[in-house]
């Protein structure tokens, strides 16, 4: 399970959130995370290289496509965000790209308030391995939630704490 505190920051107001490995296919975790998304009522876009769009939502085949699509304008879906909160649903080969362009992303981002960061990812089950979780932190992602904990079983509980 993770750190209460990585839980405790990982929903945030001024945060949009993506999800690694989103599906159109609805017997797909990827689908399922991205759906409770929006259920929810979280800013979220899709990221998958092969969909230009997923449950209405345009998809963005890169994080960095994503980034730098919206880093000259953060807003999204109507609102404005400081910070971005990536759900992987992909095998930990997947992760591990993706962890080496927020790795670029955020060291790009150092020091300049006016760049989001990826301050957060939440790794579902099957996603990560020892070195995606060390990827992670090399990364510069300061909140990494793993070790099982899926945000379909644990995600309400934890977005009710954040008062969101």
């Amino acid at each position: 399970m993770a750190s209460t505190s990585s839980l405790d920051h990982f929903f945030n107001s001024s945060r949009h959130y993506l999800v690694a490995g989103a599906s159109q296919d609805s017997s797909k975790f990827g689908h399922k995370v991205l759906k409770w998304y929006q259920a929810h009522t979280l800013p979220v876009s899709p990221l998958n290289p092969s969909r230009p769009e997923i449950l209405g939502l345009a998809a963005s085949p890169s994080i960095t496509e994503f980034y730098n699509k919206h880093n000259s304008s953060p807003n999204t879906q109507g609102k404005s965000f400081d910070s971005l909160g990536v759900s992987f649903v992909t095998a930990p080969n997947v992760s591990l790209r993706i962890l080496e362009e927020i790795k670029q992303i955020n060291a790009a981002a150092a020091g300049k308030n006016s760049m989001p960061r990826i301050e957060a990812v939440w790794f579902q089950p099957g996603s990560y391995n020892n070195s995606v979780l060390e990827a992670a932190r090399a990364a510069g992602v300061p909140y990494v939630i793993a070790y099982d904990d899926c945000i379909l079983v644990h995600g309400a509980t934890y977005l009710q704490k954040s008062k969101l």
